[in-house]
């Protein structure tokens, strides 16, 4: 996958760091968020406040150039005694809360250290993806729009079969996952979506975006 042919590794406008957050099981909708206040250049967060997980995911999010906004996110390549599950959620705080704040290059080199073979972040062929909104993967339900499987080019058709709220909803951004399986699980999510200026709040589904983002990534 082609990360500058999505913006995302452009030197004059490079992504924003803004949040970091951590889920069990996956479940976003109950993760633990830090965020960036106002004028605050990194994270501060104290040791007594890391979340105390089994089975964590990690989610690093960026505004970009455009204004639309973007995550990186991963699980542990396996989930195995608390300690490497221990070490997987500090090693995630500690590149957050640098005494400047966190490039979306770095978070690329923190993904290629969590294997011990030499690859490359989002290289190759993704696994699927899948269309939801961001925060709400599971209360909402998300949508599969392309597998490795199929074998086949990307049919826009089907984003005439999508159900209401990944078109329109309230709730928040709409969101493309792009997903890779190995060497472990870690996906980039794009914002395909845009807030309607007569309606704040609404988030409304950015057919052409989506559209241009899935020929660049299967490209």
């Amino acid at each position: 996958m082609n990360l500058s042919a999505l913006g995302l590794l452009d030197e004059k406008s490079p992504p924003i760091f803004y949040r970091v957050q951590f889920a069990q099981d996956g479940v976003w909708e109950q993760a633990v968020r830090y965020t960036l206040s106002p004028g605050q250049s990194h994270l501060h967060i104290s040791p007594s406040h890391l979340p105390s997980m089994t089975n964590p995911s990690v989610e690093f999010f960026f505004r970009l150039g455009s204004g639309r906004r973007c995550f990186i996110g991963a699980r542990p390549p396996h989930v195995g005694p608390p300690k490497t599950v221990d070490q997987f959620v500090r090693s995630a705080i500690d590149i957050s809360t640098q005494d400047r704040p966190v490039t979306f290059d770095e978070v690329l080199e923190w993904l290629r250290g969590l294997s011990s073979t030499v690859w490359q972040p989002f290289s190759g062929c993704p696994d699927f993806l899948e269309l939801g909104i961001a925060d709400h993967w599971k209360s909402a339900g998300s949508a599969k729009l392309w597998r490795k499987s199929f074998k086949e080019s990307w049919d826009s058709q089907v984003m005439t079969q999508l159900q209401l709220h990944l078109v329109s909803n309230t709730r928040n951004y709409i969101a493309l996952e792009t997903a890779f399986q190995t060497p472990f699980e870690h996906w980039l999510g794009l914002e395909v979506s845009e807030e309607q200026e007569q309606s704040q709040g609404r988030y409304q589904l950015d057919r052409a975006c989506l559209d241009d983002l899935v020929r660049v990534i299967l490209s």
